[in-house]
């Protein structure tokens, strides 16, 4: 199959091209001080969870996450 290597060869560059579009895009955004990815968990609702945690005899994990209205694992990396 001695035409399927063209094929691949036309493609290369093109990813290139969206990488290189889309590193552009991600740098203009930080130059413009945006920030990316999921905001970070209010400080005042993890120390609620924190406490929460502290109590003794306390409930669980998920009873605790239903509670603050945040997933199990909200719960458990505040308890890290």
């Amino acid at each position: 199959m001695a035409g399927s290597e063209p094929a691949i060869s036309h493609r290369e560059p093109e990813r290139d091209m969206i990488r290189a579009r889309v590193n552009a895009g991600i740098a203009r955004a930080k130059a413009a001080g945006k920030h990316g990815g999921r905001p970070p968990l209010a400080p005042e609702l993890a120390e609620r969870i924190r406490e929460a945690l502290a109590v003794r005899g306390r409930a669980g994990i998920r009873v605790i996450a239903k509670q603050f209205g945040v997933s199990p694992m909200t719960v458990q990396n505040v308890a890290r």
